[in-house]
């Protein structure tokens, strides 16, 4: 893939968020958007035609130009495709990524993930706001997924935000903004790993999908031996996992810390014996410690691509958050937002199975956060900072807030420009393009590299 095509494949670089901000950089996030930001639709990369097919090889039969509105039309079928390719990742860009490469024609796709599997969809779990975080999917990511022929699906589960109600200091009362018809969509809210439950039971309920490529749960890639020749297949060695997640005592225990010492995790550990897998085509889309491409990094082969660098932004405006489930009744397709005069921020996304999700947002060293033990020190801490959300809150909200642990947002990085290793090896998503949530809708952009590596193929 030439690094043209690579550097289309690094969207992040424009994203554009429900608060209004677009991502570049850390020094340029808080950016207002422009009008001509908000565009409506996906806008078609422009890609260059002599650069496409080349890299990946003359595997096309046929090239429809791709319609947003129509799922099953633009699709390519290839001659001659990988006979093993395999994703890492099963995230919602694994996932996608996995259905694009089917309906090209691909067979025998194997898709790799540390984690267990989600719960189904129609869990009862997801009814708890806080079982996952939320993300939006804006008309870029809508359009995208259409055109992998999932989005129908897909917005079965999401909540709409046609708008966003914010309180800023020195202004009296609340502002209501119509986000939907600046923007000509609704930004679609889904909860991460409803998102990716809701991408696994698409292709096990598709005969013709489930065909074609398998889902490896609690397995892990432990080593990448890239060879020399181009000819020859990686080979990746992956391992049985198990999930440590935090007893009740560390969880209770965590209530306590301070901003500054780490949360109780899940961890993973490797339980299995070794596997070995040979891959003639490999997707890492493995998130931000990715395997994958840390060894595409380490390669010391004339196949190395110069242009393969990945950069990770210092940090120098720290912030963490605690999460507040909240029970709004009415005008429930707002994005709540709530600037404090003190440096401590919230915002608040519903999602369709029920409840809002707040996030409280604030520096590590904020004694006034850090220091809440219970739920009458929560209400007195939004009394006297945030105000115009206490009527959103209940005494069960204040008790759940006081209780949980402080979260580290992930840091800045990115890839680029070139994000593939010679004709059979390419990056997608929080791999080559990591971003704070609340700065922008990341997952967007990871279903846009989807689409421009199918153009690239």
């Amino acid at each position: 893939m030439p690094n043209e095509i690579a550097r289309m494949m690094c969207m992040t670089l424009c994203l554009t968020s429900v608060s209004g901000f677009v991502s570049l950089s850390p020094a340029v996030l808080r950016t207002p958007l422009s009008p001509q930001h908000l565009q409506p639709h996906f806008v078609e990369p422009r890609l260059a035609t002599r650069s496409l097919a080349r890299p990946f090889g003359p595997r096309m039969s046929a090239a429809v130009q791709p319609s947003p509105a129509a799922s099953t039309e633009g699709v390519v079928v290839d001659k001659d495709p990988p006979a093993r390719p395999v994703i890492v990742g099963s995230g919602p860009t694994g996932l996608a990524c996995a259905v694009m490469l089917a309906r090209r024609g691909w067979t025998n796709i194997q898709v790799y993930d540390r984690l267990p599997p989600p719960p189904p969809k129609d869990s009862d779990e997801w009814g708890n706001p806080e079982r996952s975080y939320n993300v939006g999917i804006n008309g870029r990511g809508q359009t995208s997924l259409a055109k992998l022929g999932v989005w129908e699906d897909v917005d079965a589960v999401c909540a709409d935000v046609t708008g966003r109600r914010e309180w800023v200091p020195g202004k009296d009362g609340s502002t209501d903004i119509n986000t939907s018809r600046k923007r000509g969509f609704n930004t679609k809210i889904v909860p991460r790993d409803l998102l990716q439950s809701t991408l696994v039971e698409h292709i096990e309920g598709s005969a013709e999908l489930s065909g074609r490529i398998n889902i490896h749960f609690s397995t892990m890639c432990t080593r990448v031996e890239l060879s020399n020749d181009m000819s020859k297949p990686t080979l990746l060695t992956f391992q049985k996992t198990r999930l440590n997640t935090p007893s009740p005592a560390d969880t209770s225990a965590s209530k306590r810390a301070t901003a500054t010492q780490e949360r109780p995790r899940s961890t993973v550990t490797v339980v299995g014996d070794k596997e070995v897998v040979f891959a003639d085509f490999v997707v890492g889309a493995d998130g931000f410690r990715s395997q994958i491409r840390d060894a595409m990094v380490e390669d010391e082969s004339p196949l190395r691509e110069k242009g393969l660098k990945v950069r990770v932004y210092p940090d120098d405006n720290v912030r963490v958050y605690k999460t507040i489930p909240l029970d709004i009744k009415e005008d429930t397709d707002l994005n709540y937002s709530a600037r404090g005069d003190s440096d401590i921020n919230f915002d608040a996304l519903p999602s369709k199975q029920g409840g809002y999700l707040g996030v409280v947002i604030f520096r590590p060293d904020d004694k006034r956060v850090t220091g809440v033990q219970t739920g009458a020190d929560a209400l007195r801490l939004f009394e006297e900072h945030l105000p115009a959300i206490v009527p959103l809150l209940s005494p069960s909200s204040c008790d759940k807030f006081a209780s949980k642990p402080v979260s580290r947002f992930p840091t800045f990085l990115s890839t680029g420009p070139a994000l593939h290793r010679g004709s059979n090896m390419v990056l997608l998503g929080d791999c080559i393009h990591t971003v704070k949530p609340f700065f922008g809708l990341g997952v967007n952009s990871a279903f846009e590299d989807i689409v421009v590596l199918d153009k690239s193929l």
